[in-house]
Formats: structure tokens, sequence, C-alpha cells
């Protein structure tokens, strides 16, 4: 018997790089986080830009009405990610009203294909500016001081 455990299900609120996940004979499913497979920070940042990056291509390379683009993207990469995944207040924010816009009618499908195209646009910008907003911040971050003469 096969099962999906999502990071949520991970208990101890460490995402892990490999989940092992183990069906026992009742069928329930439980999960282990291999030692020292905790995400850092690093890695962290570095898979809400992965997914990011991803939904923001999804939404660029598809012939999709912009709609579809917009479920495709959450589905296929934003849904792995939650809002205390962002350390600044307002990506957290963004994240936010985009998961909101998306799921405002319960399922992504049936939210996403009731959007009209300035609705659907809209969350499109949104996902763009978040994107904008953790590199930018990352840019920031990581620039070495400059040299005072």
């Amino acid at each position: 018997m096969a099962g999906r455990v999502s990071d949520r299900d991970w208990p101890f609120g460490a995402r892990c790089g490999v989940v092992v996940v183990l069906v026992d004979h009742s069928g329930d499913v439980t999960s282990t986080c291999p030692p020292n497979q905790g995400r850092s920070t690093t890695l962290t940042t570095d898979y809400v830009v992965e997914k990011l990056v991803a939904a923001v291509e999804s939404l660029a390379v598809s012939a999709a009405p912009i709609q579809q683009r917009v479920g495709n993207a959450w589905i296929d990469a934003l849904v792995h990610l939650r809002p205390d995944d962002f350390d600044d207040p307002r990506a957290a924010a963004l994240f936010t009203s985009i998961r909101d816009d998306v799921t405002a009618k319960g399922g992504v499908v049936a939210t996403t294909d009731s959007m009209t195209d300035g609705e659907a646009l809209g969350t499109a910008g949104e996902l763009v500016e978040l994107l904008g907003t953790i590199t930018l911040t990352l840019a920031v971050e990581r620039e070495p001081p400059a040299h005072a003469e």
C-alpha cells in the first residue's frame, strides 16, 4: 500500500530532505525524518525560491488560459509552502493572499476556473511580486559590505 505524506504531516515542524513512508498492516501511514535531514535556514530559503521559480515558470511557458496556469502554479509548486516559510512578514502576507485567492471556493480547480481574467492576472501578478520580493531580499542579505575608502 502506498501513501503520500506531506511535509505538513511531520510533527516536529522540520522539513526533511527525504521522508521515509511506512505503512503498517492496518493501513496507517507514518513518516520518519532520517537523522540530520532537517532543513537548515539556507536550505529552506533555497526550497522556497525553487518552488516560487517553478510556479512563475509554469505561468510563463504554458499556453493554457491564465486561470488554469494560476491553478497549476499552486498545485504543482506553491502547495508545498506555508506562510511561516517566509521570514519577511510582507512576503508571508503576499503568500497568504495568493493561497486565499486560489482556495476561496474550497478546491483550487473550482476556484481558479471561476476566476475572471482580471482576478487570475492579479493573482499571477502577486506571485511574480512574491518571487521578486524574496530574490531582492536575498540579494541584499548576500551582498558583501561596501569597502570604505
